[in-house]
């Protein structure tokens, strides 16, 4: 799943050393950002271990040089998102879906790795797992950087959620597809090719 104008890619988390660094690149990135510290790292990291079972971990990739890490979470023990708010909208139906967490990218390589990055979420939840979509628990700039790409529709009320306002979503990868397909067709051949 790499691009072909990059080298960037989701390598999947296999060995010990793998599931090291993706647990110390996003728990050093939510601490820069504000979204845990050093009295409740351990217990932002336990939370999201609850879901390991259900998870396949990434390490963001550029050739060899890690950029960031991705969590998908496959609905089985339940998400995070639909556990820790109050939903009042299920758009999804019965239709399935899975989350994307854990989505972070080192400080040094923000900005231009957007477009690509969101290319390979979207490869791997809708072609791999076969979602139609994902929730995601969204600050306010993810929430408007996902809405540049995606149809994303708020699936219940924003609270104050490990560290910052953060709202749920649910990005509709079928419904979008469709959208982008009328919109912007470039960008639809772009992440499905």
């Amino acid at each position: 799943m790499s691009t072909q104008k990059d080298s960037l890619h989701l390598h999947k988390v296999t060995s010990k050393e793998d599931v090291e660094a993706f647990e110390r690149i996003w728990s050093s990135v939510w601490m820069e950002q504000g979204y845990a510290d050093s009295q409740n790292i351990e217990e932002r990291k336990e939370h999201y271990r609850r879901y390991n079972s259900g998870s396949v971990d990434f390490l963001v990739k550029d050739g060899s040089v890690t950029l960031g890490t991705m969590r998908i979470i496959r609905n089985i023990n339940g998400l995070p998102v639909l556990d820790d708010f109050e939903i009042t909208s299920r758009p999804w139906g019965k239709k399935e879906i899975v989350e994307v967490t854990l989505f972070t990218v080192s400080k040094e390589f923000r900005g231009a790795m957007a477009l690509p990055l969101m290319r390979e979420m979207y490869s791997y939840v809708h072609f791999v797992e076969r979602a139609a979509g994902t929730v995601a628990a969204a600050d306010r700039r993810l929430k408007v950087l996902l809405k540049r790409f995606f149809l994303v529709e708020s699936i219940g009320k924003e609270k104050m959620y490990e560290g910052s306002l953060t709202y749920p979503l649910y990005i509709d990868f079928e419904r979008g597809a469709e959208s982008l397909q009328q919109n912007n067709p470039e960008l639809l051949k772009y992440f499905t090719k």
